[in-house]
Parts: C-alpha cells; sequence; structure tokens
C-alpha cells in the first residue's frame, strides 16, 4: 500500500507544479500589452511637448523604461 501512496503523493506535487507554472504563465500573458501600450502613449506625449524639455526628458525617461519592460517579456 505503501507505494501506491507515495505515487499518488508524488503525482499531486507535479500536478500542484504544474497549476503553477500555468497560473504564472497566464498572469505574465495577461499583463503582457501593458508596456506596449505605455511605450505608444509615452511616444506620443513626448511628440507633442513644446518649449520645456524636461518634460521631454521625463516622458523619455518613462519611455525607457516602458521599453526596458517589453524587451523583459519578450525574453
Amino acid at each position: 500500500m505503501r507505494p501506491l501512496v507515495e505515487e499518488i503523493n508524488a503525482l499531486l506535487e507535479r500536478l500542484a507544479h504544474t497549476q503553477e507554472t500555468q497560473r504564472r504563465f497566464i498572469a505574465d500573458a495577461a499583463t503582457s500589452s501593458a508596456p506596449l501600450a505605455s511605450l505608444r502613449a509615452y511616444a506620443e506625449l513626448a511628440a507633442r511637448v513644446e518649449g520645456d524639455t524636461s518634460l521631454l526628458r521625463h516622458d523619455l525617461d518613462r519611455l525607457r523604461a516602458a521599453t526596458e519592460r517589453a524587451a523583459h517579456l519578450v525574453q
């Protein structure tokens, strides 16, 4: 009886691991478009700035951070 119980426990552990992996994948997939949408919005904002370049620099810094997040997701 002991080998059967051990086998069932091992199966349950593998199932739990698979479910956790699937949960992480779904969570990552659900947020994968957010950095790209941010990238587009920051680029549009940066293109509209007139005069004060400090605002442009701030928006470009945010654009850089958004592209880093997108690159990380792609990897």
